[in-house]
This record gives structure tokens, sequence and C-alpha cells, in this order.
């Protein structure tokens, strides 16, 4: 019983202990309920600041259901604000934001957004624009992150949306700004570049006129240094020079630097450096300018060369360069003027023209002189007379113009002079041989006449005077010095005007010579003329100044002429009758020789007949004188045969044409002396021919000849 008590004891006592684990147990879980509690309120505290700086940060907070619908908005106005941007968020509440009216995509489609959605990924910056209550388009810009409870059970989405519309307003208006300075510098006639310092100096920008000068594309050229685009010393000195603007940071500019293109060769140009800096000042880019002065400098070199010619031919095209003051008194004197005129340079300077030479014969013109200079007007080419110490009389031309002040106030003259005496001896020349030259030309027989350009008379001599009948004052002016007189062919047919000596030198600007015209007066008689026409050029030109017509009047001749071939034409009858009377003639010779011939040989025939009958009934003891009588009377036979027969051949000759041609004579005559030799062996005759004898001829008539 005792241990029974002892073991409700323990009992007793482990289950106090455990009721006391338990309240102790059940405290600690209150606390801990309490400390969860704490946690949970803070949480939801944290959770409405993180709502509250997301609404501060952005233009509205936003929350999603799982099926992307809107569920709750948090924004720094209130909905109802009339300053809200977007007074219709109540009304989003249940959509999806492509549901939402207006919107439209422009970071990416709605498609696309609605994949990434689906796939709970987080999204950031997704821009979209929509038309809000003021009519306005208006650009926004909304951020999200997936929602997942304690399940890791997707629930939605929550995030934040900012109306960028201000700043994408703002960088359009910077975008067409920075575009309008990049087509600014694109197009400027003046080469532009851009280097990176932070990435070695390599080109970031490349104008069109860059690719001129250079003649290197910008695809090219970008993302290059000057060591890969140019010759190794250019882009030494060009990196130098770089290296130079980083450690002074100052503009640099070279005037006249030389340069290399790539379609040009080595160019001239005026290059300019600037540094860019950050904020920081730090130098981040180098703006690099180039014009192009290689046509500047060749125009410079030109504009030199020109001035330099133009003093030397000022220095040529006078002898002396002078001042006047005020008082129209000399107070420089350069050139020869003095070696000229014989005096010394202090018989000038201080003194006027006038009070220098006082002789009588320029006292109207110094005075007529002095009067333009009070004028103060301008005077060119004034000629006077001076005389040397030696006695000569020089001519002098000067010409100069007023000189004035800053403020338009008279201080003097200047100007040039020259010595023309010799000018002036070769003008007097040149009238005295002009004079005589006029003197001859009215002396000549023929008549001349003088027309300008367009063919109109200006002078004539008197012989055009007589041979028109007209005199200078009724001619000038006119085309023609006959305009009323027929002209006519030498055949005797109308001759057109543009036939006409005259109008054929103006038209072709040639000569004409030698042209003869046969003239019908208005009374009916004929005048030949031999009319001749020079053009006359001055200088290089191929046009003509005037021409120079000359015609003679070779009427007497021309009768002379036709009285000759009236005369030559009953001539030529005659001797044509003639020649037909010695034809028939010959005609009837020719018939009488052959008759001849003809006639004698028959006879000729019967003798040497006969004379052959003799011979062979000759009885042997016939003597030798008979004998040799009937080889008389045969080789007599024979001789009359070949006469009978040459007069045979000389009437058939008398028929037949000559023809001509080179003929060997040496050889012919060989060929003859050969025959002759075969003919009779035992004739010892000795022929000596003389080789290469050949003449011009008939062969049948010529072997003829010589076999005869």
């Amino acid at each position: 019983m005792v241990k029974r008590d002892e073991n409700l004891s323990e009992a007793n006592e482990r289950l106090q202990a455990e009721m006391q684990a338990l309240a102790d147990a059940n405290d600690k879980l209150r606390q801990e309920l309490a400390e969860q509690q704490r946690v949970v309120e803070t949480l939801q505290s944290d959770v409405q600041g993180l709502c509250s700086l997301a609404s501060i940060s952005a233009d509205w907070y936003w929350e999603q259901d799982a099926d992307c619908r809107f569920i709750a908005f948090a924004a720094e106005k209130a909905p109802d604000d009339p300053e809200n941007l977007d007074p219709d968020l109540n009304s989003a509440l249940g959509k999806t934001r492509w549901d939402l009216p207006g919107a439209f995509p422009l970071s990416m489609s709605w498609f696309d957004h609605r994949a990434l959605l689906d796939a709970h990924q987080p999204f950031r910056d997704f821009e979209y624009i929509r038309v809000l209550g003021d009519g306005v388009a208006h650009y926004f810009s909304a951020s999200g992150v997936p929602v997942f409870d304690k399940h890791r059970q997707f629930t939605g989405y929550r995030g934040t949306t900012r109306d960028i519309t201000v700043s994408r307003r703002t960088e359009e208006k910077e975008r067409k700004a920075a575009q309008f300075l990049d087509d600014i510098v694109e197009n400027i006639p003046m080469a532009v570049h851009l280097k990176s310092v932070e990435n070695g100096f390599r080109i970031v920008a490349w104008n069109k006129a860059s690719e001129i000068l250079y003649g290197i594309k910008r695809e090219e050229a970008m993302g290059r240094t000057t060591h890969d685009l140019l010759p190794k010393a250019d882009a030494d000195r060009m990196h130098a020079s770089d290296l130079e603007l980083m450690a002074s940071g100052d503009m640099q500019e070279f005037p006249d630097l030389a340069a290399e293109s790539r379609d040009r060769g080595r160019i001239r140009v005026h290059l300019r450096k600037l540094p860019l800096k950050d904020a920081s000042g730090n130098i981040t880019h180098i703006l690099v300018t180039s014009e192009d002065i290689t046509e500047r400098i060749v125009a410079e070199a030109r504009l030199r060369h020109s001035q330099a010619r133009f003093r030397s031919l000022t220095r040529l095209s006078s002898d002396w360069y002078w001042e006047l003051d005020e008082q129209f008194r000399f107070t420089r004197l350069s050139g020869g003027v003095t070696e000229q005129a014989g005096v010394s340079l202090s018989d000038y300077l201080g003194k006027t023209r006038w009070e220098i030479d006082t002789s009588p014969r320029n006292r109207a013109a110094w005075m007529q002189h002095r009067a333009q200079l009070e004028r103060h007007e301008t005077f060119r080419n004034f000629e006077y007379e001076h005389q040397h110490k030696d006695g000569r009389v020089l001519v002098f031309c000067i010409s100069g113009e007023p000189v004035l002040d800053a403020q338009g106030n008279f201080t003097g003259y200047r100007g040039v002079g020259s010595d023309i005496t010799e000018r002036k001896q070769a003008e007097a020349a040149l009238h005295a041989g002009e004079a005589r030259f006029r003197a001859v030309v009215g002396a000549l027989a023929e008549g001349v006449v003088l027309r300008d350009a367009d063919g109109k008379i200006i002078d004539c001599n008197s012989s055009a005077e007589r041979i028109f009948g007209k005199s200078l004052a009724q001619m000038k002016g006119l085309p023609s010095a006959a305009m009323d007189w027929e002209r006519l062919r030498e055949d005797g047919s109308p001759m057109p005007e543009d036939e006409w000596p005259s109008v054929l030198a103006r038209q072709t600007g040639q000569a004409q010579s030698n042209s003869l015209v046969c003239y019908r007066r208005p009374d009916g008689s004929i005048m030949w003329g031999l009319v001749n026409v020079q053009p006359l050029f001055d200088g290089e030109t191929n046009v003509p100044t005037g021409f120079v017509t000359s015609i003679a009047d070779i009427s007497k001749r021309k009768q002379a002429e036709i009285e000759i071939v009236r005369l030559n034409v009953d001539l030529e009858t005659r001797v044509s009758r003639r020649t037909a009377q010695l034809e028939a003639a010959n005609k009837e010779i020719e018939a009488f020789s052959y008759s001849v011939a003809h006639d004698l040989r028959t006879p000729l025939s019967t003798i040497d007949g006969f004379c052959v009958l003799l011979q062979k009934n000759m009885p042997p003891e016939t003597d030798d004188r008979a004998r040799h009588y009937l080889s008389r009377i045969r080789s007599s036979v024979r001789r009359m045969g070949e006469l009978t027969d040459g007069l045979l051949s000389l009437a058939r000759l008398s028929r037949t044409s000559i023809v001509w041609a080179p003929v060997d004579i040496s050889a012919e005559v060989d060929g003859i002396v050969r025959r002759l030799k075969e003919a009779e062996p035992g004739r010892d005759a000795v022929v000596t021919i003389e080789p290469g004898l050949v003449a011009r001829a008939d062969r049948h008539f010529l072997l003829r000849s010589l076999k005869t």
C-alpha cells in the first residue's frame, strides 16, 4: 500500500512536471505567436511601404491575377485627381494590358508579350502607347515580376508603370536635333572626321567631303586608324600631332599641310584639330576638319605670277613713274626720264611741268593741261614736246590720276610717262608711206576698189572711177560699183550673183584670181573685165575685215582674141581643105604605083624565063661573054623585080598605121648581118655594130629601111 502511494506520488510529480513543461511550452508558444504577429504586421507595413515607394518611383503600382487581369492600382496621385495623366485606372480593373482601349505595343508585339507572361518571366521597360482623355498619344513603360504563393503556385503579376511621354518627346527632339546636326556635318563641303581617344584614335565619323577629299569610302574608314588608311609618313605625322594635342589640350591648326588622296595623289589641305572633352574635362574625341586648298594655292601662285607679269608689263609699257603734290609739283620720279630728257633729277623735283618747260610751243598745251589738273580729272596720253640739250626735239606722253587720302581729300597726282619720239617718227614715216602708196595706186591703169567686211565700197582710185564712169562719192557705201550693169559669162550666158568674184570672196574668205567678167552697160555696149579680189585679215582671225578688188579693162585685148580665134578657124578650114586635096593626090599616086608595079611584073617574069631557057640551051662552046650578058640581064630583071616589090610594099605601107615603140636597132642590124652572111658565105666583110642603140620607132618600117 505504501509502495502504491509512492508510485502515485511519483506519477503525480511527473504529471506536475509535464504540466509545468506544458505551461512553459504554452507560454513560449504564445510568445512565438506574438512575435509572428509582429513580423506579419512588420511585413504588411513593409509591403505597404514598398507599394508606396513603387508608386513614388513610378506613376503607379499595379497588380494582376493569374489571368494577367488588373486587380489593384496604387498611384502617386489619386485616380480622380484632375492632374492625373491616366484617369481611367479604375476602368482598367478586370482587364489585361492588351485589352486596354487604344493601347499599341512598341517594344514587342502583344503576342510576344503574352508568351513572356505565360512563361511567368519577369519583364522590364515594356513600352506601349495609348491615347488618353486629353486626346494626345502618351508613351508608357511597364515593368513587372511574377508572384507565387507559399506553395510556389503562380498567382499573378505585380509591377510599376511610368509615363515616359515627356522623356520620349525629349529624346525625339534630341534625336532630330542630332540627326539634323549629323546631316549638316555630312553635307558641309568641308571634310570632317572624328577620332575616339578611348578606342586607340580609331575613326568613328567620316562625312562625304572626307570621302571626296581623301578618296576613301566611309565603310573603309570607320573603325580604322590613320595608319590603316594613310601612307606611313603622313600617318606618323598625324599621330604625333594627336599625342601633342592630348598633352596640351589646345586646338591645332595647320594652314598648309601635304596630304595623300587616292584619287588625286598629293594635295594641299588646311587642317584643324579640336579636342572634345567630357563633363570631367577628359579628352574623349578629336574632331578633325580638312579643307582642300590645292586649287587655291595654284590660284594664288597664278595670281602672284599675274601680278608680277602685270608689274613687268607696267614697267615695259612706260619709261618712268611720277608723283605730284597738291600744288602739281614733282615729289617723286623713277625710271629713265632724266637720261632721256637730258636733265638732272633736281631740275624736276619741287617744280611743275610748266615751270620746267617754258618754251612757247608748249604754252597753250600747258594751259589746257593745268586747267584739267585743277579740276582733279584723270588724263591719258597727254603729249608734249621737249627739247634735249643736244638740240633734238623729243615727244613725251604722260597719263595720270588724282590721289585722295582716307578722308577723300585731294593730295596730288601719280602716273607714268613714256618717250614716244620713235613712235611719232614711225607714224610720220607711215603717213608718208601711205601717201606714196596712194599715189602709186592712183597711177595704176587698173581700177582698185576697197571694201569693208560687209562688202561695201569705202575707197577707190581714179582708174576705177574712169572704168565705171562714177565718182567715189557715187560708189561709196554700195556693194558694187556697177549695180545697173549686167554681168555675163564668157559664153554669153547671164552670170548669177553668187558667181560674182566679190560675192565669192566674201562667202568663202578666199582670193578670187583672174576672173573674166563681161559687163553690158545700160546703153548696150560691152566691157570685158579681168577681176581679182583679195580678202584682208586682221591678225590671226579667219574672218575677213575687208576686200581689195582690182579690175582691168581688157575689152581691146578680148576683141583681138576674138579676131585671132576667127582667123584660126579660117586657117583650120583652109588646112582641112588642103589636107583633103593632098590625101586625094596620095591616093592617086598609090593607085598609080600599084598599077605600074603590077604591069611591070609580067614582062619581067617573061624576060627572066627566056633568059633561063637560053642558059639551058646554050651550046657548050658559047664564050663567057655571052654567058656574062645573060647573067647581067637576069640580075637586072631581079633588080627590077625588087623595085616593083618595093613599089607594092610602099603602096601597102601608105595604108598601114604607125605603131610607136622602143626598138633595139643594134639587135635588129645584127640579125640582118647574120642572114646576109648565111646567104653569101663566100664574101669576106667586116661589119661593126654599136651595141645598145635603142630608138622609138615603128619596127616594121625600120626593118624595111635597114634591109634596103
